[in-house]
């Protein structure tokens, strides 16, 4: 069982002590962007205990990714308090301290950190109906995560059909293969012509890099 912290340094080393009592591990972020490196992206964890103080300092970019990880994980506001005793100031358990809320964690099936939610995000794109790339056509992206995009397109184009992308800031790792999953034509309603896809597959470079872009447009909010 493993528990994520977003806390500083001094105070971390606090609660690691007191949560590996409880036969847990425990790793620590001192900033939010780090939960898409290396090695927490390779990690499952079962919950997430936030320090009040590293908190009240966090911008509001760092909170609507917050937001978006207790969306998914059990969590707790936890700080220390007099004789470096913990205390548990919300979430859920709160009630029965850092042990209850430990023992809830447990009981949740580990997940790894994701980024499903998607960016307002505007990224370049040449956009092709053959993995050739010979019909390729420069469009840009509204939103995006790591799982899919809305991008600005036209003309004929269905739904279940294949497209290939090459996006100019993920660098030359190769083509990205999508599925349309919707389409919205133009002067139909107040929406913007465009499709929306389904990314069949990243590469590991791919993936990190699309990850810190998403971060990066949450955090200039």
């Amino acid at each position: 069982m493993r528990l994520l912290t977003y806390a500083k340094e001094p105070v971390f080393r606090l609660y690691e002590a007191e949560v590996e009592k409880l036969d847990c591990s425990i790793d620590l972020v001192t900033e939010l962007y780090q939960v898409f490196d290396s090695p927490y992206l390779d990690q499952h964890y079962n919950g997430l205990l936030v320090d009040v103080q590293t908190l009240i300092g966090a911008t509001l970019g760092e909170r609507e990714l917050l937001q978006n990880l207790e969306s998914v994980y059990p969590a707790m506001l936890i700080k220390r308090g007099p004789d470096d005793l913990i205390q548990t100031l919300g979430g859920q358990q709160c009630g029965e301290g850092l042990e209850g809320f430990v023992r809830l964690c447990r009981e949740f099936s580990p997940r790894p950190i994701r980024s499903r939610d998607r960016a307002h995000l505007h990224l370049n794109v040449l956009l092709s109906r053959t993995a050739d790339m010979q019909d390729a056509e420069k469009t840009v992206t509204m939103n995006a995560s790591d799982g899919g995009c809305f991008l600005l397109a036209q003309g004929e184009i269905r739904c279940g059909e294949q497209l290939w992308l090459h996006v100019s800031e993920l660098g030359d790792e190769g083509l990205i293969e999508a599925e349309v999953c919707w389409h919205s034509v133009w002067g139909k309603g107040n929406q913007v012509p465009g499709v929306g896809l389904r990314f069949k597959a990243l590469s590991p470079a791919q993936k990190i890099r699309l990850k810190h872009l998403i971060l990066g447009a949450w955090l200039q909010k």
